[in-house]
Order: structure tokens, then C-alpha cells, then sequence
């Protein structure tokens, strides 16, 4: 509410619609209202979210089962953020958080070619499976170590994020190891007078002036934000017959601003026991999580550790699924893994 075309009737507060609980309830009771009036209660309910669309995919299985009785078969998680303790956007940041975004560095700085012959050679897949095992052991255990870090050690492990990240090792002791994305966005190709971007380490562009994080000196945002107004209002205009004089609001700051999450989540908003409880109670529910390589938005090793720390029964474990794409945020953005998604997605809704 507030986005897009959407906005309160007349006499009706916003504010009933903002922020986590009221969100799930005014979406949950829609949905439940739609399944009513169109005779679909025995139909296959599935649902899916895109970043923090995945934040409410994960809170609307709760409250549809909670409060409805209503039982999804699925839910598709595409750049999951269902735990904000480990994100790079709040003042400092926790040190796994370095851990778990380094993968993606790695990801990037290959990408672009940044890399040593050695990891450059390497297949994507291959590469990044060394860096997690680096960013989850030695790695966290060195920033663990804060100031006790002896230097021989410290060198040592500049030495090997450099590698991993086409960073200089000099740059990764002087940040005292911990790079913080926005950072290293406008780092790895600072002798080209370049920017990566955060939604899409793909796109480069010249550095403007902004905030990386809110999209504003992004060129992956910067690059398509134009053009996804541009389709979705000729397409809502011109293919559906929807003509009106209101601005679509794509992205809303004030409503951002004024999201609020429950208080009993405390600073750190994580989903983990939800994820638990709505995949034990419900044997038939499957989850795929979908993560794009170079996302630095919503990093894909950080989307692992999330659900590696669901600690659902032995039997739910074939119920979640991973894949991973060579794209960013927005898979579907790469022509090769919009045709992947589309031919996974055939698989995933015709599996039992």
C-alpha cells in the first residue's frame, strides 16, 4: 500500500497498512478473501517473493496457516533477506558479515577479470566453493581475533582476500581486513574510474554522487530502473487497457520510512524460527531459495547460513532447494538465467 497504484480508500490511515504485522495481515486477508470468493480452496497455493519480498513470503506463510488454516504447497525465495542482522547497510556491522559477503567479492572480481591467473582459470563455481570454505574458517576466525591478531597472521590473511577479491593487500590491511561493500563497489575498477553496482556487480558506471546502498550512485539500479517504468507502464497502458493519470510509485520512501518491524524481534529482525515452524507444521511445504552470483544486495552465502541454521528434522531437508544463477538481484535480468529459472520453475511446480 502506497506503492505502485495502490493507495487507502478515503477516511483510511496508511498507517493500518506500514510496517511488518499490519502488512501481513492486509495482504494475508486478501488472499484468503480472493481463495473464498473464487471457489480455490482446493487449488495449489504457492507463493513468491523478490528480496524483501521474501521477507513477506516467509511472514505470509505464517499468518495465512495461523490465522486462515490456509496451507501453501510452496514458496519461491528469489535474493532472500530473511535475516537483517548480518547486512553491510547498518552501522557496524557484525564481523561474519564480512565472511558472508566476501563470496560475492570473489564473484565479482572474477566477473571482471580482476583476479590472479590462478583463481581467474578457475570455473565460477569451483572458485567460489574455495571461498567459502575461507570466508568460514580462517577468515571469520582472524576477524574473531580483533586486535589479538598478531601481524605475521594479519598479512597472511590480507594477503589471501586480496587474492580472492582483486583488492591490494595493502587496501585490505588498512580496513583492518573488513571491507564494507560500498567500498569495495567503487574499489575494484577505481583505475578505470568505475563503480560496480550493488544490485548487479555486472554493471559498471562513472562514480556520481549518492549512496551506493539507496540506489543512488548504483549503475545497476541506475541502468534499469528507467527501463522497468518505462516496459511496466506501456505494458499496463497498452496490453492490459489500464489507463490512468497517477504516477506509478515503483519505490516509495516514505512508506520505506515509515516500515516498522515487531518489537519482540528486538534490532536484530531474523526469520530463522519462523522458517522452522511453518516447515515442521507443514510436511508438504517446499521452499526454493534463488540467489544471482554477483548480488552484494542480498549476498547468496548469506542466504546459506540463514537456512543452515533452520534447524528443521531430517524429513524437511528434501523440501528446501538452492540454485544459483549467474546474474544478479534480478536474476531474470540475464537472458541465459531467465530461460534457466523459467525451465527450473516447470521442474519445481510439477515435482511432489
Amino acid at each position: 500500500m502506497g506503492t505502485g497504484y495502490s493507495k487507502p480508500a478515503d477516511g483510511v490511515d496508511i498507517a493500518g497498512f506500514v510496517g511488518y504485522d499490519n502488512d501481513l495481515a492486509s495482504v494475508g486477508d486478501f488472499i484468503r478473501l480472493w481463495i473464498s470468493r473464487n471457489g480455490r480452496w482446493l487449488s495449489p497455493k504457492y507463493l513468491a517473493g523478490e528480496s524483501y519480498g521474501t521477507t513477506r513470503s516467509i511472514g505470509l506463510a505464517k499468518y495465512l496457516f495461523d490465522e486462515h488454516t490456509l496451507y501453501l504447497n510452496g514458496i519461491i525465495l528469489i535474493s532472500d533477506i530473511s535475516n537483517f542482522a548480518f547486512i553491510m547497510d547498518q552501522t557496524n556491522p557484525p564481523d561474519v558479515a564480512y565472511a558472508l559477503y566476501l563470496p560475492t567479492y570473489a564473484a565479482d572480481a572474477w566477473y571482471h577479470k580482476r583476479l590472479a591467473d590462478q583463481y581467474q582459470q578457475m570455473e565460477l563455481e569451483d572458485l567460489l566453493k574455495e571461498v567459502r570454505s575461507f570466508a568460514g574458517g580462517e577468515y571469520l576466525s582472524a576477524l574473531f581475533k580483533g586486535r589479538t591478531l598478531d601481524d605475521a597472521e594479519k598479512k597472511e590473511i590480507a594477503a589471501k582476500v586480496a587474492a580472492y577479491t582483486g583488492l591490494t593487500a595493502d587496501k585490505v590491511e588498512e580496513y583492518n581486513l573488513r571491507i564494507l561493500y560500498p567500498d569495495f563497489c567503487k574499489m575494484l575498477l577505481e583505475d578505470q574510474k568505475l563503480v560496480i553496482g550493488r544490485m548487479d556487480g555486472r554493471y559498471t558506471g562513472p562514480l556520481t554522487a549518492g549512496d551506493i546502498a539507496a540506489g543512488d550512485s548504483d549503475p545497476s539500479s541506475q541502468e534499469t530502473d528507467g527501463i522497468y517504468q518505462a516496459a511496466f507502464s506501456h505494458y499496463i497502458s497498452e496490453e492490459l487497457g489500464f489507463r490512468t493519470d497517477m504516477p506509478y510509485e515503483d519505490l516509495s520512501i516514505d512508506v520505506n520510512s515509515a516500515w516498522s518491524f515487531p518489537t519482540d524481534f528486538g534490532t536484530a529482525f531474523s526469520q530463522e524460527d519462523v522458517l522452522y515452524e511453518i516447515m515442521s507444521k507443514n510436511r508438504f511445504l517446499k521452499v526454493w531459495v534463488l540467489c544471482g552470483y554477483y548480488d552484494l544486495a542480498t549476498p547468496f552465502f548469506s542466504a546459506e547460513w540463514d537456512f543452515n541454521h533452520v534447524f528443521v528434522n531430517d524429513d524437511r531437508k528434501a523440501n528446501l532447494q538452492f540454485t544459483y544463477y549467474q546474474s544478479g538481484h534480478m536474476i531474470y535480468l540475464y537472458e541465459p538465467a531467465l530461460a534457466q529459472f523459467h525451465k527450473e520453475a516447470e521442474d519445481w511446480y510439477q515435482a511432489k
